[in-house]
């Protein structure tokens, strides 16, 4: 058996996963009923006694649906239920434990939390528990994954980010999709309404951090030659491809970011391939630029229109406005020291809430110093997990940890132009990430350690 092969998505795992995405969207057309069958097969597979590293390459696939693996816009994603049974499975399944230190600094952040957002009376049950859940999932990340769980997990990941992105391009083909989902818009300078692909998420700016993850892990994978060539580059242009659509502007200059570092930095791809990289690029460029040939102009607007002086606020889409207004607001009445609660937001001019669009402001108008310091402590928990556990598994080695690196701060830099704190993504690819620094091993390393996980 070959080291990509034994190292794949199992059969029945990825038969399972085409089954409930056809289910899902089969919903849109046929009776929102199927989404319930989805779910209950989901939780099956879930429970069921195949491989941790299968159950979590599914749950992983899954992620990119569950802005849709629900009945309508206002309801809880059924995915939420898919989180809880993850954490089930590992306890109860798995016999895996989290450490004292990880469940003691959840319990005060979650108590925290919830005496401050009572106080201020925000909405933030949900919330909270979806952040707790979060949580315990990137420490599972953190313990489980090794050289045989990282491929399944991170491919099935990706094959789910792309096909979501496919499907997404023919959302106004598929009937009630907008009762499921919302989408969003922008204007571009003739003040034409042009619609910002997503995928099936609300904000394309979420739908960056999914990308921008996917395109690293890819290479990661390709890096230690876990994935031919062909499949790198097939599967980093799709990403590409679907990227751009979102017209966000973090994810166009992360993607900038990810292909010099492939063209150029030193690493084990050929010059010829490199040279024909570039070629497939031109050629994609002029392709996508003749079937939308206002997207140059559209993202010129974004920048700040042509015709006049480019300033920060255009720049960043009026965020650094935001930002002002928020670290103003918390100066005034002190409340960067304890918050105004998970979900506060300010309000805009019209009435409506408006986030800081920036994670770091986000924490502090949240949770305030105090919360702050709580939150991020339970990260530094969860990475120093993933050291033991990386260690345990003779992962490590000094060798080549620049794209771990590169990966790393592309994703850390989006950070600073969303509201973090309750996107998904991050709480799953920055434990991931960090797996990939430490995830040195040559191959033959990894292919025999692979054996003799075989030959057991």
């Amino acid at each position: 058996m070959s080291i990509i092969k034994a190292i794949s998505i199992d059969k029945r795992n990825l038969a399972l996963q085409i089954l409930c995405a056809v289910l899902i969207l089969a919903a849109c057309f046929i009776s929102k009923s199927l989404v319930l069958v989805a779910g209950v097969i989901s939780m099956a597979y879930i429970f069921s006694g195949v491989k941790w590293e299968q159950k979590f390459a599914f749950f992983m696939f899954m992620l990119s649906f569950s802005p849709i693996f629900k009945f309508n816009k206002d309801q809880t994603s059924l995915f939420m239920f898919l989180r809880l049974a993850v954490v089930i499975s590992y306890v109860f399944q798995q016999k895996g434990k989290f450490s004292f230190t990880f469940i003691t600094l959840l319990i005060s952040f979650s108590a925290y939390c919830l005496i401050l957002s009572e106080i201020y009376k925000t909405e933030y049950l949900t919330a909270l528990i979806n952040i707790v859940l979060w949580y315990m999932i990137g420490y599972i990340i953190a313990v489980t994954l090794n050289v045989e769980t990282v491929t399944p997990v991170v491919k099935s990941l990706v094959n789910g980010v792309i096909l979501t992105g496919i499907i997404g391009l023919f959302i106004n083909d598929i009937p009630q999709f907008s009762e499921i989902v919302s989408v969003v818009s922008t204007y571009a300078e003739d003040g034409a309404l042009v619609y910002r692909f997503a995928g099936f998420w609300v904000d394309p700016n979420y739908y960056t951090v999914l990308l921008v993850a996917s395109l690293w892990t890819v290479y990661f994978e390709y890096n230690k030659k876990r994935v031919v060539f062909l499949e790198f580059v097939t599967r980093c242009l799709l990403v590409t491809f679907i990227g751009t659509m979102t017209m966000s502007k973090s994810c166009i200059l992360m993607f900038v970011v990810f292909w010099l570092y492939v063209v150029i930095a030193k690493n084990d791809i050929k010059i010829a391939s490199k040279v024909t990289i570039v070629f497939v690029m031109i050629f994609a460029v002029i392709l996508f630029l003749y079937k939308n040939p206002y997207w140059i102009s559209d993202m010129f607007y974004r920048f700040g229109s042509s015709s006049e002086e480019i300033t920060a606020e255009s720049i960043t889409t009026g965020r650094s406005v935001l930002w002002i207004e928020y670290l103003e607001r918390m100066l005034d009445d002190f409340s960067w020291i304890f918050g105004h609660g998970l979900k506060a937001e300010l309000y805009s001019i019209n009435g409506a809430l408006k986030g800081s669009h920036n994670t770091g402001i986000q924490m502090l108008f949240n949770m305030g110093a105090l919360g702050t310091f709580l939150y991020i402590y339970i990260f530094r928990s969860i990475f120093v997990n993933i050291k033991a556990n990386v260690t345990e598994n003779n992962m490590v080695n000094n060798n080549n940890k620049n794209i771990g690196k590169f990966a790393l701060v592309s994703l850390l830099a989006t950070l600073f132009f969303l509201d973090g704190i309750f996107i998904e993504m991050y709480y799953y690819m920055i434990p991931l990430t960090f797996v990939y620094i430490l995830d040195n091993t040559d191959t033959s390393e990894i292919e025999e350690h692979v054996r003799l996980q075989l030959n057991r």
